[in-house]
């Protein structure tokens, strides 16, 4: 009997990780997002790939970067200044609005990356 509970649990947590997933996957797009950030290559902004190493168990940080209420990582180097040119826009209009578990499954999201 502690197995199949043992499992249960188990699936039950592969089955939340799996739709938060699918869930900041969507966000993500649908906050536009993904028409500056790429999953693999740098673009206009850095890729998923470089935000996930950078905010790397971090993701409390990453949540509250999307919230409006941290500084971002990633000012450094070509991306020096964005910020405040584009980001800072992009949050106010956009991440700032999310629920708190939308923007935990985009940071979840962009951190798988």
């Amino acid at each position: 009997m502690k197995k199949v509970q043992i499992a249960t649990i188990l699936l039950a947590g592969a089955v939340f990780t799996a739709s938060a997933y699918a869930d900041g996957a969507a966000t993500f797009n649908k906050g536009t997002c993904n028409t500056c950030h790429q999953p693999a290559v740098d673009t206009t902004g850095p890729s998923l790939k470089a935000i996930a190493t950078a905010y790397k168990g971090k993701e409390a940080e990453l949540v509250a970067f999307l919230k409006g209420s941290n500084k971002t990582k990633m000012e450094t180097g070509r991306f020096a200044g964005m910020y405040n040119s584009i980001m800072k826009a992009n949050v106010t209009n956009i991440s700032s609005k999310w629920s708190d578990a939308d923007r935990s499954a985009v940071a979840k999201y962009i951190l798988k990356h």
